[in-house]
C-alpha cells in the first residue's frame, strides 16, 4: 500500500509488518528524485498487505523531514541528514510517533548512490517487496547484505553502528549481493 501524509507522528503500523518512509528535504527533481517517485505507487501495490510506502505532500516535505531528524539519532546519522541532497527511506516497524532510533529495529536506504544510475531504484524496490510480500525479514536481509558488503571489503557502502538498533545502508550494496 502506498500512501501521502502530512505528518509521519500518525503513522500507525496496524496489520503492517514494516512501514517504508520517504523522506528528503527539497522538491528538486534530479533523475533519482523522479524515478522514485514513478515507482512508489507500484512499489506500495507490490508490498501487498504487510507494507505501506508512505512519502510526505510537497507542502509538508520540510516538517516530515524534521519528525524523521528531530529523533534520537547518533552524530553521525544526524550529520548524513544534514548533508544529504537525494531523498532517503527510512524503514521501521513500529509506530513512528513512538520510533526511538536507540531502541527500536530500523535500516535507512541512501539513495544519493544511484545518482549515476537512476533506473536501479527499480530493483531495489522490488527487493525490498518481495522480501516484504513474502514474510521474510527485511532488517534481516540489509544486515546480511552489510555483512557481504563488509566481508567484499565495501565499507563505503555502510554504516554499522554497534550501540544503536538500526543500520545505514547505501542501496548499491543491496544490488551487488543477491546472495542473501
Amino acid at each position: 500500500m502506498s500512501a501521502k501524509v502530512s505528518s509521519f507522528n500518525t503513522l500507525r503500523m496496524n496489520d503492517y509488518k514494516y512501514v517504508f518512509i520517504v523522506a528528503g528535504w527539497n522538491d528538486y527533481v534530479t533523475p533519482i528524485t523522479d524515478e522514485l517517485h514513478k515507482q512508489l505507487e507500484p512499489f506500495g501495490e507490490d508490498l501487498g498487505p504487510k507494507g505501506l510506502v508512505v512519502q510526505p505532500y510537497k507542502s509538508a516535505t520540510r516538517n516530515t523531514l524534521d519528525e524523521v531528524t528531530g529523533k534520537n539519532w547518533d552524530k553521525d546519522i544526524a550529520d548524513r541528514f544534514e548533508q544529504e541532497s537525494h531523498p532517503f527511506m527510512l524503514i521501521i516497524d513500529t509506530d513512528f510517533e513512538d520510533f526511538n532510533p536507540m531502541s527500536h529495529p530500523w535500516s535507512i536506504i541512501w539513495f544519493s548512490e544511484f545518482e549515476n544510475q537512476p533506473a536501479k531504484v527499480i530493483q531495489l524496490l522490488k527487493k525490498l517487496a518481495n522480501k516484504t510480500r513474502t514474510g521474510k525479514d527485511v532488517f534481516s536481509y540489509l544486515k546480511c547484505v552489510t555483512k557481504e558488503s563488509k566481508l567484499k571489503t565495501l565499507a563505503k557502502y555502510f554504516e554499522l553502528k554497534p550501540k544503536v538498533f538500526g543500520i545505514s545502508i547505501d542501496a548499491k550494496a543491496i544490488l551487488e549481493d543477491l546472495q542473501c
